[in-house]
């Protein structure tokens, strides 16, 4: 199920051109850095960090310097559990068990990021506002997609349809790792 979910919000970004036009950014430093290759998958938070140490043979580099995974805290009131983390050029998805899923995007400037997806998308997302946080919804019949900016980073959140999750408490569980 997560695999479909991951698939539709990638589809989403290849139809929209987002990706290439929020990276557009970039200073020659990070051009010269070697992008990813394939997908890779990490058990741990720990893990994933290990991969972006210098002295390492990844291939996986910080695409800009302030670069950082968002994900719930240990002790979240959902009791849900990190599972893995997924890396991709564009994204870290921490996978949580109950089907919750937590995208960090790679964009340098989310905040145009999400507005080009959600401008390109317009008759899919409806903005929405809840506990002081704004945000765009969309829902199939599996899955709830939420997507907003935290701090200058822009987010995602999937959850199963019918559960009782609200975005709100997400926010309030969330942390982050500064991968530098």
């Amino acid at each position: 199920m997560h695999k479909r979910i991951i698939g539709i919000a990638a589809l989403i970004v290849m139809l929209t051109g987002c990706g290439s036009n929020a990276m557009s950014g970039k200073t020659s430093l990070q051009e010269s850095i070697e992008p990813l290759i394939d997908n890779q998958t990490y058990k741990s938070l720990d893990a994933l960090a290990a991969a972006f140490e210098p002295d390492t043979a990844s291939n996986i580099r910080p695409l800009f310097d302030d670069e950082k995974v968002y994900y719930l805290s240990d002790d979240n009131i959902f009791g849900a559990s990190m599972q893995e983390v997924e890396v991709n050029e564009s994204y870290f998805n921490c996978i949580y068990d109950d089907g919750i899923m937590l995208i960090t995007n790679r964009y340098e400037d989310g905040r145009r990021a999400l507005e080009q997806m959600t401008a390109n998308n317009s008759e899919v997302f409806s903005k929405k506002q809840t506990d002081g946080i704004e945000y765009y919804y969309m829902a199939d019949d599996e899955t709830e997609y939420y997507l907003w900016i935290q701090g200058d980073t822009y987010v995602q959140l999937n959850v199963p349809v019918g559960s009782d999750i609200g975005l709100g408490d997400v926010v309030k569980d969330l942390e982050y790792r500064s991968l530098q």
